[in-house]
């Protein structure tokens, strides 16, 4: 496997253990390779004034999009709904990492550590819209704050993997299903 990022050093990160599994980055031999910077929730969303004539009329069978934006756009006042579907939400991710070719690996480390604590994580929760990426024990967000984000049904997420290795196959499979 290429190895691009630097591992990281997990003594200096204070918050590592606090990370959801799923933000926790690994090499083959367990090295650390990156952690989750922010996540956020793709779902589905509606505009609520004209979503059943267009339901009802074919014209869009139903919408995915970023749980954050569309709480952002309600919140301005537009009408819109973001919905978390009964099976989860797809749940997406950045992640933190140091290149190898950086100079700058202790200063990353700090940065890093910096934004995963927990206080940190509620901040961009309240103010971005991005789902947590610690758990949520950890952070002082109430349950509508927690609810405005994220979920407590847990998250589809990705297998980003698959699209390296089968992605020729993916794309057939998906062209013979649109075009059905």
């Amino acid at each position: 496997a290429t190895e691009l990022w630097t591992p990281l050093d997990e003594a200096k990160l204070s918050n590592l253990d606090g990370l959801l599994d799923q933000f926790v980055h690994r090499y083959p031999d367990g090295r650390l390779a990156g952690v989750g910077a922010v996540a956020w929730y793709i779902t589905l969303v509606s505009n609520t004034d004209v979503i059943a004539e267009a339901l009802q009329t074919g014209e869009i069978p139903m919408g995915q999009y970023y749980h954050d934006v569309a709480g952002l756009a309600a919140a301005d006042g537009f009408p819109v709904r973001s919905t978390f579907p009964k099976e989860g939400g797809v749940n997406d991710s950045g992640s933190w990492a140091v290149s190898k070719a950086s100079g700058k690996a202790e200063q990353a480390h700090v940065f890093i550590d910096y934004m995963c604590q927990p206080a940190v994580q509620a901040a961009l929760s309240r103010n971005v819209g991005t789902a947590p990426t610690l758990r949520r024990e950890l952070l002082d967000l109430s349950d509508a704050e927690f609810a405005a984000v994220a979920s407590e049904i847990p998250p589809i997420i990705p297998n980003y993997r698959m699209y390296l290795e089968r992605g020729d196959w993916l794309e057939q499979k998906w062209i013979e299903t649109i075009t059905g």
